[in-house]
């Protein structure tokens, strides 16, 4: 269907009844006054006498009609019917010389559309099945769900279309900019900053293995390294694991934020204070991460220090706060290695009372799990991971309070001052001996109920 600017409706009829109604098309017009100009062939006449050695010696012949008040038609002259639409004679004929060669069926539009697309069609296939050769890497802290491909940090658009260049024909080869244009238009490509926070065992074991030449050597890197992998699998297999007889809780001390917080170059040689944050995560890995299973503790380095018997008894608290299920036989913990405050004879005994003296009796057994060093990625990371990206766009701070605000907003926060604080060294000197406490440190499952 055409559409131009005209009357409400004005037919051209030609004497050949076979043909079905055809329209004027015609560029020009506003959208709010269009209208349809529709085509009748009515008649054949017969060719000039310099034309009979044409292939078709007959054209389509016209009549001039315009509605009049909308009820009927009035014949009108070539002229006037050509001048109230604006248009020229010959683009008339051209339509009716085409619907009468095509014996009435619809005509193909062929003005405008897109005409380079089909031409380049193999180019963007081959540029497409290249770039999804890539392959992502995963964020460090799974900061947030999102589809965005994270790729090397030594790759960017530039290399990545010389790279293709280089692997295909000349008959295949694009510019930058074609190719640019399907990476940002088809992509969530991003390209990561070089990572600062990597396994150095995996590290080392790579660059041996680039320069080791002895067969046997080499296969033995490869055996340590796969060893190495599976151990950290194995870790992450366990965070993941979702039963219903097993309640995981997972946490994890933030870096030491300092207060004042200043962009002042002279705060960096002042006396400053730290706040600190612990936080406590009840779930798997795959957990949704809300106030009701995020709870958290914060003080200032002048209220307490940040040791072992301030980590313990905020997990001393936690559990007697804590509604444990009936169908819960197992407390699984994970924690990170660091021994002042989580891998400790401390952290032991305290659940060894807890497990003894104040736990469910439906809890058979306690397990404390520490992951394998440097692949310490544990759900409390995520939580710290949204406080860095909220805190990133507070240039001043210079009260905990502003920084308790910020807690607040994904956790269920706790000042560690009001809370008792327990000297667990004290308390468990005259029970456990240095050779038990070598062997608990050793063991997966360090608390047990007798029966």
């Amino acid at each position: 269907m055409y559409y131009i600017s005209a009357f409400s409706a004005v037919e051209v009829f030609t004497r050949n009844p076979g043909h079905g109604i055809r329209v004027i098309p015609r560029r020009t017009g506003s959208l709010p006054n269009l209208a349809t100009i529709p085509l009748r062939p009515t008649g054949v006449r017969g060719a000039h006498p310099r034309d009979w050695d044409a292939p078709d010696r007959n054209y389509p012949d016209q009549r001039h009609n315009v509605p009049v008040s909308g009820r009927y038609l009035k014949p009108v002259c070539q002229k006037t019917f050509l001048d109230s639409l604006q248009i020229k004679k010959d683009r008339v004929q051209g339509v009716m010389n085409r619907v009468y060669l095509s014996d009435g069926s619809p005509l193909k539009e062929n003005r405008g559309g897109d005409r380079k697309s089909a031409q380049f069609e193999a180019k963007r296939l081959s540029v497409e099945w290249f770039l999804e050769k890539f392959k992502g890497i995963e964020s460090h802290y799974c900061r947030s769900q999102t589809n965005r491909i994270y790729l090397p940090s030594g790759l960017n658009i530039r290399k990545m279309w010389r790279m293709y260049n280089q692997e295909r024909d000349e008959e295949l080869k694009v510019k930058q900019s074609f190719f640019r244009k399907i990476v940002n238009t088809s992509y969530n490509f991003g390209f990561g900053s070089p990572r600062t926070d990597v396994c150095s065992t995996r590290i080392s074991l790579q660059e041996r293995l680039k320069t080791e030449k002895d067969p046997s050597k080499r296969n033995e890197l490869i055996v340590e390294k796969r060893i190495h992998r599976l151990k950290y699998k194995a870790f992450y297999n366990i965070l993941q694991e979702e039963n219903e007889a097993i309640k995981t809780i997972s946490f994890d001390c933030q870096k030491n934020q300092p207060l004042p917080k200043l962009p002042d170059q002279s705060a960096y040689f002042s006396r400053q204070f730290n706040f600190y944050h612990f936080a406590i995560v009840q779930g798997n890995s795959r957990a949704k991460l809300t106030k009701e299973n995020v709870r958290s503790y914060y003080w200032t380095e002048l209220d307490h220090a940040k040791g072992s018997n301030q980590i313990i008894s905020a997990i001393y608290h936690f559990l007697q706060g804590t509604v444990i299920e009936p169908q819960i036989k197992i407390l699984r913990i994970v924690c990170d290695g660091c021994s002042g405050q989580n891998k400790n004879t401390g952290m032991v005994s305290m659940l060894g009372k807890w497990l003894y003296n104040e736990a469910p009796r439906t809890v058979k057994k306690i397990e404390i799990i520490f992951p394998v060093v440097e692949h310490s990625f544990i759900p409390p990371d995520r939580v710290f991971a949204k406080i860095e990206r909220t805190l990133k766009t507070k240039e001043v701070i210079v009260s905990p309070s502003e920084y308790i605000e910020v807690l607040e907003e994904n956790e269920t926060c706790i000042d560690l001052t009001t809370i008792p604080i327990y000297d667990w060294k004290d308390a468990y000197e005259p029970i456990i001996k240095p050779t038990y406490l070598t062997l608990l440190l050793h063991r997966q499952y360090v608390c047990f109920r007798q029966y």
